[in-house]
């Protein structure tokens, strides 16, 4: 017989976990569907950071309640309880290749100082979040189905039916798409089709001791060219929230089929020109990741499943990004099954909300701009552009805002450039102008794209 609920939804991150407790809170009868049998078990690489407590990112102005350990949505109205380890980060720098020029924000130690109330974000332990919300969708009975592969969405007269890989159903009125970047829902339900491919980005992350940058309480970006092949990536530096001298380090870029991100990761710390911040370093855990670039979906509803989080982003949604989602979505199902209103209608406002908060506000080319770059700059014009900047860049982390922000600078620096690499004008004329999809072409065609 099949299962019959309000509400089933397929996805147990922060997205679908935040859903299945509003939908619970709400007094709907939920199914959580999972693919992982270990809900809170993070194997994927992962930034853990609170995103952001400086600005407005996707209509929110979060913050972190260091006093009531919660973590604070008070334009969306809600709180996410969070006593695990935590570490704040005060400031984003970018450096250039060679090690010697980098562009900061702020002044660093002024922000440490002020502790936390100059903080721009917070690093924190997703498995003890996943843990919180799951323990607390349970408790008000969520009925959670780990290990279930969905494989198939049918719609019905009286709503939608779920089927899962061993042909068990779940029926419901509506449903929840929460699961991921790399979305199945997406792929079943044919958005996939009509939305443009961006590119595959990859890479593998270790939590290590022994690193010691110059200033260990940022989020340190590195864009660098692979010695061998020229292939653009990036180094990432973020501090851990479990030890002073740990830190995430992340090498990863747009995948090739010609590069061993192990022998990157063994460059970057034994001969780069950043060896000197690797101390006897020891790594304790080890993650990797691929995902899939798209498009924002047009409209993140169709035969009553709603789609939240990065399904119909990416995957800069973040975490703040998607338990917003999925709040949102399940509050507009509870008015929808209130109102009766079984259908878009019903739902209007979860899409109104999307289209103001996400597209509506968000800029994708700006986002995907360093990517670019990379790939039309050389290492030599990159050193060259940084070693001219002299301005720090605004107090943020927005990752929408900084690339706009770098852009800045370097307007103001056009006359030297002109001056001086004349050759290097064209190229940011063309990355003013062209349409994102041209800009990235060269790279959705690198690697193995997943149409």
């Amino acid at each position: 017989m099949n299962k019959r609920y309000d509400l089933v939804i397929v996805g147990a991150g922060p997205a679908g976990l935040m859903a299945a407790r509003t939908a619970g809170e709400n007094g709907l009868k939920v199914a959580l569907l999972e693919r992982k049998t270990e809900i809170a078990k993070i194997t994927r690489s992962c930034a853990m950071m609170f995103i952001l407590e400086d600005d407005y990112f996707f209509g929110e102005r979060m913050y972190f309640n260091n006093r009531d350990k919660r973590m604070v949505f008070p334009v969306n109205g809600f709180i996410i309880r969070y006593d695990g380890p935590y570490r704040n980060i005060y400031g984003w720098e970018q450096w250039a290749p060679d090690g010697k020029n980098y562009i900061w924000s702020g002044d660093y130690e002024e922000k440490v100082k002020r502790g936390d109330q100059a903080r721009l974000t917070l690093v924190y332990d997703k498995d003890t979040l996943l843990r919180g919300l799951l323990k607390e969708a349970r408790a008000i009975g969520v009925e959670v189905f780990p290990g279930t592969n969905v494989v198939s969405i049918k719609k019905t007269d009286g709503g939608v039916n779920v089927i899962d890989s061993n042909g068990e159903v779940f029926e419901a009125v509506f449903v929840i798409g929460a699961d991921g970047l790399n979305s199945r829902m997406a792929q079943i339900l044919g958005l996939n089709k009509e939305r443009k491919f961006f590119c595959k980005i990859g890479g593998i992350s270790m939590y290590m001791t022994g690193v010691n940058p110059p200033h260990p309480y940022t989020l340190i970006t590195i864009f660098e060219h692979d010695r061998n092949y020229g292939v653009p990536i990036t180094y990432m530096l973020i501090p851990s929230p479990y030890a002073d001298d740990e830190h995430v380090v992340f090498v990863g870029g747009v995948i090739d089929p010609r590069l061993d991100y192990l022998s990157e990761m063994d460059y970057f710390i034994k001969e780069s020109p950043f060896s000197s911040w690797f101390n006897n370093p020891e790594a304790r855990r080890r993650m990797s990741c691929v995902r899939n670039f798209w498009a924002p979906v047009d409209e993140p509803f169709r035969d009553n499943v709603l789609l939240v989080g990065d399904v119909t982003w990416s995957q800069e949604v973040e975490m703040t990004g998607a338990v917003m989602s999925g709040w949102k979505a399940a509050n507009a199902v509870t008015v929808a099954l209130k109102d009766n209103k079984l259908d878009r209608e019903g739902i209007a406002s979860y899409l109104e909300w999307w289209n103001k908060s996400f597209p509506g506000t968000h800029d994708y080319k700006a986002f995907f701009g360093p990517v670019a770059m990379m790939d039309r700059f050389t290492q030599e014009d990159v050193n060259y552009l940084f070693s001219i900047i002299t301005d720090p860049m605004p107090y943020t982390l927005n990752p929408y805002t900084m690339p706009q922000n770098l852009g800045g600078l370097l307007l103001k620096l056009i006359p030297q450039i002109q001056k001086e690499r004349p050759e290097l004008i064209e190229r940011f004329q063309k990355m003013q102008t062209a349409p994102i999809e041209e800009l990235l072409a060269p790279l959705a065609e690198t690697g193995f794209p997943n149409r």
